[in-house]
């Protein structure tokens, strides 16, 4: 019992000792932060460096945004080698968030740098002013972000089915009613499926045949315009509003011919930069 009771003595005070300890442990702990907070150096310091990294930021964005217009990103699609300035990525770049905003307004947008290497695509997206067919532009910006305005959004891609028409008369022809010659899409069989109004060029199946399809009853009336491109190599499909249906001829040669220039441009440089 002499014995038991002095460790018992000491095993309480040693539980005392450091609980008193810890508690003023704490207590500087917490003075500590206290001056650190109050004390204006250490503040101005903290103030400092998050100027700093702001700074710093701010001059990556600054190196990183570059001017869409002046920007060429050369794709290779299936062998069709195009260099497309990089604002008619418009579509891709709003969904991906490759842009950012700064300060708060759309006119403060930005666009990184694209790569500088030949891009591989298996499909591709382009968005378009209707009716020149004119890019994104810091002037047009408002107009690509409304869903009711004169944009064409057009998708390129390998061809899929090259001989899609004679499946499509197969299954899909019967339920179609035949209308006659249309009155509003020139050169163009108007047929009704359900509540789509689809127009062809023929009641007959033939390969690279254009195939329109419209639904005037939506909020946004439009229509998807699908074709082939370069003898059947790539397919094209691209959305337009209803109201340029009786002008589709004059817009699909256009987006052909846009393609073509496209084409045109990186065939010179390539040449180009081969006899450098």
């Amino acid at each position: 019992m002499n014995h038991s009771e002095p460790e018992a003595r000491r095993g309480r005070c040693g539980w005392v000792c450091k609980s008193v300890l810890g508690v003023f442990g704490l207590v500087f702990l917490l003075a500590g932060l206290l001056v650190w907070w109050t004390w204006p150096v250490p503040a101005m310091l903290v103030g400092l460096e998050l100027h700093k990294i702001r700074w710093y930021a701010e001059r990556r964005e600054a190196r990183e945004a570059v001017d869409p217009s002046k920007e060429i990103v050369r794709v290779d699609l299936e062998g069709w080698v195009a260099d497309i300035p990089l604002n008619y990525f418009y579509d891709w770049y709003a969904l991906s968030g490759r842009w950012w905003e700064k300060g708060g307004g759309k006119e403060g947008r930005r666009w990184r740098k694209p790569p500088q290497h030949r891009q591989k695509v298996g499909a591709m997206n382009i968005q378009m002013l209707l009716p020149e067919l004119e890019p994104w532009t810091p002037g047009n910006a408002e107009i690509f972000d409304d869903p009711a305005s004169d944009t064409i959004l057009l998708t390129i891609q390998k061809e899929q089915n090259p001989d899609w028409p004679f499946a499509y008369f197969e299954n899909i022809r019967s339920r179609m009613k035949l209308l006659g010659p249309s009155g509003v899409a020139p050169g163009m069989l108007h047929f009704k499926d359900f509540h789509y109004d689809v127009f062809l060029e023929q009641d007959a199946p033939v390969r690279g045949m254009i195939r329109i399809r419209c639904d005037p009853t939506t909020l946004n009336p439009g229509c998807i315009v699908d074709r082939n491109y370069l003898h059947g190599k790539l397919s094209l499909r691209y959305y337009m509003p209803y109201r340029y249906l009786s002008r589709w001829k004059e817009v699909d040669t256009r987006i052909e011919k846009k393609l073509d220039e496209f084409a045109a441009e990186a065939k010179g440089t390539i040449e180009g930069e081969r006899e450098e």
